[in-house]
């Protein structure tokens, strides 16, 4: 996460997949990066896989 934190001042656009377990707290990693993402003046984009 820290790694991914450090591209924020890149200046390019990402796109981020996180995979793991049920239960790995990937929601909730995706959320707090898109919020630091947002408030390092970023455009982000939130879509949960399967929320349809």
């Amino acid at each position: 996460m820290r790694k991914l934190a450090g591209l924020l001042g890149v200046g390019r656009a990402l796109n981020v997949f996180f995979e793991a377990r049920r239960g790995a707290d990937k929601t909730h990693r995706a959320i707090g990066f898109g919020v630091k993402a947002c408030k390092a003046g970023h455009r982000v984009l939130f879509s949960p896989w399967g929320s349809h």
